[in-house]
């Protein structure tokens, strides 16, 4: 009775090893296959992924980031109208107020463009 026990063991133990060996190599073999074949075997549509929305974020956290907008430092606000009448003035014109901004400032720099514009 014991062998008979013993015998239906190591069959059903050598037939799951079968089972899972032939499921790694058929994985194996899908693996190699997709990374030659630039995709694999399930291709996505067109379109963002699933999930990508503002589903998985938490409540309230999107609405709390855009209500309020950042503080803008008084250096970066100068910075950016410097910026804006630089990008409309052309050749000497350009070429003065660099000059100026890098002698007396970005305050100076804003206040010659301004009558560059005007002239």
């Amino acid at each position: 009775m014991s062998v008979e026990i013993t015998t239906l063991v190591q069959d059903f133990t050598s037939q799951i090893v079968a089972l899972i060996q032939a499921e790694a190599t058929e994985r194996a073999r899908a693996a190699i296959l997709g990374a030659f074949s630039g995709g694999g075997a399930v291709k996505r549509g067109p379109g963002r992924p699933p999930g990508s929305g503002r589903r998985g974020r938490p409540p309230g956290s999107a609405l709390r980031a855009l209500g309020r907008p950042r503080a803008v430092s008084d250096g970066r606000r100068l910075h950016g109208q410097y910026i804006g009448r630089l990008r409309s003035l052309k050749g000497r014109d350009r070429a003065r107020v660099q000059a100026v901004r890098n002698k007396k400032g970005p305050a100076e720099a804003i206040k010659l463009a301004d009558k560059l514009l005007r002239a």
